[in-house]
């Protein structure tokens, strides 16, 4: 049966989309029948399929989730005509034909969906009566059990003395002795087991129990521990008070298993013994228990609190980290969002500086308000340290209004492939509101100063880092022009590459510098702190990550 989906608010308002197969599968990513170019869109995010003459909708495990009638889907649910589906900021109004209006009526069948089969716990299998294969019991019919096996009159004065005797004292009071389980299980006599024999009692025992009373008698009365011990099974007694064969048998059971021997040499030490023991034992598991407690607490961390999703242009920088993997602030397997507002008079050109690690090659991509602006690079062997700058189009970025940066993982779902992203702060640079010419021009003057500056590397420490930022400043000039002329493009972005290549490589030995001086056997703080403020003056704003680096080490040393 056909159905349509019309998008009724957000991108692309308006469009229908009439289906006549059995799905249709909306997400961001270009096989899905309906591709949705929304922020809020995973890759397979939700499917519109029909059954039994029905029509569900069903997440597709999405990380923002699909919502209906502003109701969030979870697992299938139910379509009607009329019905909003809403993904991101994206709304489709879907129209299809009721399967009730469809269902004859009378004494004709009802098609019924599967899923109201599941609800209710019917099988949508027919049921068959098998009543007619098992002939009907009489419960009130006798059953009769085999008769016992002829005995002689040894065999039963045996039997009965042997099932008279007293339990043996390995079962407690609350179990039941072997002959009564094997009798309730339905079992002949025959087949049951033989009750060990009592113990025999001590002749102190014997000696209490028989007291003379008056008139010559003997009157027999049992001591209340000897008491308490008959009632009782499995009360410690001493060995006096067991025959050699008890304490054979219980030496035999012992060594059956470890934990079995260590229970018997326990028992066989003296109470002040067995008190030091227990207590030693009862320290020793205090200092485990608590040793694994101090491991897995947080030692003194301060709380992460809510996680950050806002980025500003020059805010600190954003030290949390995100994607999936030990050890990440916090877990997003799928896609972070970042959301910025840019507010200027004139064009805006943005630099994402960020840190990437357990990225391989197509692994991540990142996009601006639904245009994708390429991959993360992937890991090199200078991961730990390396700063990715990414630059944000001014034709892309949206002023006065929330931008939405998107990081998606396309390897997760339906892998689990860990990544990581981290130190983020955002650069917004407005452009000066010129004419193209007119910005070719400053273009030209920003490369010439640069280069002069470059030519006096040696003369001043920054220098270097102002030719750098020179040639940087002219790319990104380009970058905000529609229509730029190509070989000055060029110029300027592989000029600024050189640049930072060699900043780099300074930065690099200075930090080489300063670890050899604090390693020593002494360390040398005071030479310390002369090295980080030198990096301060070769790299004199935070544009550059070794001025970060800098201020980081002279936090270290308390300055």
């Amino acid at each position: 049966m056909p159905f349509t989906l019309k998008v009724s608010k957000g991108a692309g308002a308006g469009a229908e989309f009439p289906f006549d197969s059995a799905e249709a599968r909306l997400g961001r990513t270009a096989d899905n029948d309906i591709v949705v170019k929304d922020a809020g869109a995973s890759r397979s995010h939700c499917r519109v399929f029909q059954k039994a003459g029905r029509f569900y909708v069903e997440d597709l495990k999405s990380a923002n989730g699909t919502k209906l009638n502003n109701s969030v889907v979870t697992g299938v649910k139910e379509l009607r005509s009329g019905d909003t589906i809403t993904i991101g900021e994206v709304a489709f109004t879907f129209t299809g034909v009721d399967a009730t209006m469809m269902a004859p009526v009378g004494n004709d069948t009802v098609l019924k969906s599967p899923l109201d089969t599941a609800d209710t716990g019917e099988s949508s299998e027919p049921s068959t009566d098998r009543t007619a294969d098992f002939p009907p019991v009489d419960l009130n019919q006798t059953v009769l059990k085999a008769p016992l096996p002829n005995r002689s009159a040894p065999d039963v004065e045996r039997e009965r003395r042997t099932t008279t005797r007293r339990p043996s004292r390995e079962l407690s009071d609350s179990q039941t002795s072997p002959p009564m389980r094997a009798l309730e299980a339905g079992s002949d006599i025959t087949g049951a087991e033989t009750v060990p024999p009592q113990r025999a009692l001590a002749k102190k025992d014997v000696d209490a129990m028989l007291q003379p009373v008056d008139g010559g008698t003997l009157e027999v009365k049992v001591p209340p521990a000897l008491a308490r011990r008959h009632a009782q099974a499995g009360v410690d007694e001493t060995d006096d008070e067991l025959t050699a064969a008890d304490r054979l048998r219980a030496r035999r059971n012992a060594n059956k298993s470890a934990m079995g021997r260590l229970k018997y040499g326990f028992g066989q030490m003296s109470k002040p013994a067995r008190t030091v023991t227990a207590g030693v034992g009862a320290l020793m598991v205090l200092g485990i228990v608590g040793l694994g407690l101090w491991a897995v607490l947080p030692q003194g961390k301060k709380s992460r609190g809510a996680e950050p999703g806002e980025l500003q242009g020059g805010a600190p920088t954003i030290e949390d980290s995100f994607g999936l993997g030990e050890g990440v602030s916090f877990e997003r397997p799928d896609m972070k969002i970042f959301r910025f507002t840019a507010a200027g008079a004139t064009r805006i050109v943005g630099v994402l500086h960020y840190q990437a690690r357990d990225v391989s090659k197509d692994e991540v991509t990142v996009s601006l308000n639904g245009t994708d602006l390429g991959f993360v690079p992937p890991d090199t062997l200078d991961t730990a340290n390396r700063e990715l700058e990414l630059v944000l189009p001014a034709q892309q970025i949206k002023k006065g209004d929330a931008n939405q940066l998107l990081f998606d993982n396309v390897k997760n779902p339906p892998g689990d492939e860990p990544w990581r992203i981290w130190n983020l702060w955002l650069e917004l640079i407005a452009i000066p509101d010129m004419g193209p010419e007119e910005l070719v021009a400053a273009v030209k003057e920003d490369l010439e100063r640069s280069t002069r500056f470059f030519d006096q590397r040696d003369i001043g420490p920054d220098n270097l880092f102002k030719a750098w930022k020179g040639f940087r400043e002219a790319w990104l000039k380009m970058e905000s022009l529609p229509a730029r002329p190509e070989e000055l493009y060029i110029v300027a972005r592989s000029q600024q590459r050189e640049m930072a290549q060699l900043l780099d490589k300074r930065c690099s030995m200075m930090l080489l510098d300063y670890q050899k001086v604090m390693s020593a056997k002494k360390a040398d703080r005071k030479r310390g702190r002369e090295i980080a403020e030198d990096m301060l003056r070769y790299f004199p704003t935070r544009e550059h990550r070794c001025n970060g680096l800098a201020r980081s080490l002279l936090e270290d040393l308390g300055m």
